[in-house]
């Protein structure tokens, strides 16, 4: 996939600050865009929105769990 990165964006950040950040750079930009009508660009911004939206849901969410049912 394409991407189109801004200055400073990590995509492998871990930092939930770094990434609300994002989430909020990139939420402006695609109302912005979209209220001026520039298509494309408001969906590349939703794109990107998205990911940063994941990447954060990710993080937030709890280890997986493993049983240990086996015996010794």
């Amino acid at each position: 996939m394409d991407q189109h990165l801004l200055t400073g964006e990590d995509p492998e950040t871990r930092d939930l600050g770094e990434i609300r950040h994002w989430i909020r750079v990139y939420s402006q930009a695609w109302k912005t865009a979209r209220r001026a009508g520039l298509l494309s660009a408001a969906h590349r911004f939703r794109r990107r929105l998205e990911f940063w939206t994941t990447r954060h849901a990710d993080l937030m969410a709890p280890p997986p769990t493993t049983s240990s049912s086996a015996t010794a």
